[in-house]
């Protein structure tokens, strides 16, 4: 009877293991690019084919750090994942996921408003803007962002900027407009990150510095009282002067 069941099961329990390692594999090679992106080739050199397949014609290899874009794919054939990309350099073609990884985006801050001490009064606001360029060989999404921070290294203000699309050798700018209310100094300093803030690929200035004072202003105001006198009959003014905070 058991011998009976055994085989009645197997062939379940087969299916079952052969469903999860499909569903363990499926995160590693399905959907890792899309078109359009760029990648770079790792652990070369790898064959490049004519069509998706093992048995495709090799048009060449592609060696390590080669670098292209993202054509056609992904296409499961004999037991690989394939892409189809167009190298900067030939061969283009058909090439399996495994050496494949995506390209490293980069950025640099150009330049940063202000750049000089600014100094304001408490409560008035003030602009911050972020020049940037992508440096990577690709268009790829970046989001700038700026911190402040008080004498102390207390955090008092952190903006981000949206998701912005840039082309590769673009420039790219963002701006927040802001106050504070404590007088004092405060340090900033602008970042670039990338789509997913997983990676600060720039920041400046480098450390942050003070660029912001906030100024209690004192006004003077002048009052004028008048008398006269009994001896002269004429008007005398007195001036006096009053501080106010």
């Amino acid at each position: 009877m058991r011998h009976r069941l055994r085989s009645v099961l197997a062939p379940f329990f087969s299916f079952l293991a052969t469903a999860a390692l499909i569903v363990f594999l499926w995160p590693a090679y399905a959907g890792a690019f899309s078109v359009g992106d760029r990648i770079v080739v790792v652990s070369g050199p790898w064959n490049v084919r004519a069509t998706p397949s093992t048995s495709g014609t090799s048009l060449g290899t592609q060696t390590t750090g080669a670098k292209g874009t993202v054509a056609g794919g992904p296409t499961t054939a004999t037991g690989y994942t394939w892409y189809n990309v167009n190298f900067d350099n030939a061969p283009s073609g058909w090439i399996v996921q495994n050496g494949l990884s995506l390209a490293p985006q980069s950025a640099q801050i150009n330049s940063y408003m202000p750049n000089s001490k600014l100094t304001v009064q408490p409560g008035n606001s003030f602009t911050l803007t972020v020049y940037y360029s992508n440096t990577g060989s690709a268009g790829a999404n970046f989001i700038p962002g700026v911190t402040i921070w008080n004498s102390s290294g207390g955090q008092v203000y952190n903006g981000l900027g949206s998701s912005s699309y840039v082309a590769a050798g673009a420039q790219a700018n963002n701006s927040w407009t802001t106050s504070l209310n404590t007088p004092g100094d405060y340090f900033l300093q602008f970042g670039v990150w990338n789509a997913d803030q997983s990676t600060l690929l720039a920041k400046a200035p480098l450390p942050s510095q003070n660029l912001v004072t906030l100024v209690a202003v004192t006004r003077t105001l002048t009052v004028t009282s008048s008398k006269i006198t009994r001896r002269s009959r004429c008007w005398l003014h007195q001036r006096r002067a009053v501080t106010i905070s």
